[in-house]
């Protein structure tokens, strides 16, 4: 699978699907969603996300630095609930 690429400066946006047991979209009580830029400094929060339906969120992130980007969504409380969407992508400094 190809590993999207940008540019500094660029507006990424990761999104997360939180779904329980048998399938069905649902929201834990709490959402947790962390970033590692390229140079391994890494940002979490629990409420800079958006929530844009019932066990459906995203985050627009700004990039600033070159190199590979990871992420991970988490959910905790009292629904069990898993992400569907953890991943990565490339900063690249030379690319407008």
């Amino acid at each position: 699978m190809a590993v999207n690429q940008y540019g500094i400066g660029a507006r990424v946006r990761i999104d997360a699907e939180f779904r329980d047991l048998d399938g069905a979209l649902t929201d834990p009580t709490t959402v947790t969603v962390s970033f590692w830029k390229g140079s391994g400094s890494v940002t979490t929060s629990t409420s800079s996300w958006t929530k844009d339906a019932t066990g459906l969120y995203h985050l627009d992130i700004t990039t600033d630095e070159a190199g590979t980007w990871f992420y991970k969504w988490t959910g905790a409380g009292a629904v069990i609930a898993a992400p569907i969407r953890n991943g990565k992508f490339i900063v690249n400094a030379d690319q407008a």
